[in-house]
């Protein structure tokens, strides 16, 4: 095991460079997050991210504690983690971004669109047929709830630029993935950033306190879960 640290202009840059220095990539190694700091101007950007990450072995089974808050766990799901409190279901650490969804559905990308961003402006059925076509499904909502924790926000009670987004988006402020800090369970970009599809319909993590979402929530993406 080796504990690396790294600076970058986010979080997902400071651990891409982080693991670089292992000639691996975030999809490709089993790692946690030991501490992450952003900082942000007066607008929420983020401005430096600061990040303290331990490569790991694989583990064989999701039974094991170590498995708790690691990416990739067993070597065999990228960037996934397992949802807490069940040891036989993972869950995508980031929302699905353009980058990922064109290589399921191939298309093309919008011309303003940095492939890095959470896919967006999706129905439900449209995020339940990629999650089948990736091999995977969307979440439930107690999976969903599980991954956010049991505070206010997914990092605690209080609201924190430097730790997610606290507040809904503005139309058309979608950010990257990975920008800022993931929870202690491993995920990122749960707080307020989008608002997620379950498998029974609902919308959820677009508001504080996980308030399920109505009709005409917006933006919608999506993450998906997978057994083991």
């Amino acid at each position: 095991m080796s504990v690396v640290h790294s600076s970058a202009i986010s979080v997902r840059h400071a651990i891409a460079r982080a693991l670089a220095t292992h000639n691996r990539s975030p999809a490709d190694a089993t790692w946690r997050v030991l501490s992450a700091r952003a900082a942000v101007d007066a607008r929420g950007r983020v401005t430096r991210a600061d990040v303290t990450i331990r490569v790991e072995e694989p583990v064989a089974a999701l039974a094991d504690s170590r498995a708790r808050g690691l990416v990739n766990p067993t070597g065999q799901h990228p960037l996934m983690a397992m949802v807490p409190g069940r040891s036989d279901v993972l869950l995508d650490v980031l929302p699905v971004s353009f980058d990922r969804w064109l290589r399921v559905k191939p298309g093309s990308l919008p011309g303003d669109i940095d492939p890095w961003t959470a896919r967006t402006g999706i129905e439900h059925a449209e995020a339940s047929a990629w999650a089948r076509a990736a091999g995977k499904r969307l979440p439930t909502v107690a999976e969903f709830r599980a991954a956010w924790g049991t505070g206010r926000f997914p990092w605690g009670e209080q609201a924190d630029p430097s730790q997610g987004i606290a507040a809904p988006l503005r139309y058309g402020e979608v950010p990257e993935v990975a920008l800022l800090p993931p929870n202690k369970h491993g995920f990122f970009d749960l707080g307020c950033a989008i608002w997620h599809w379950t498998d029974d319909g609902q919308l959820l993590g677009g508001e504080p306190g996980l308030v399920a979402g109505g009709p005409g929530a917006a933006p919608c993406g999506l993450r998906c879960a997978q057994e083991l």
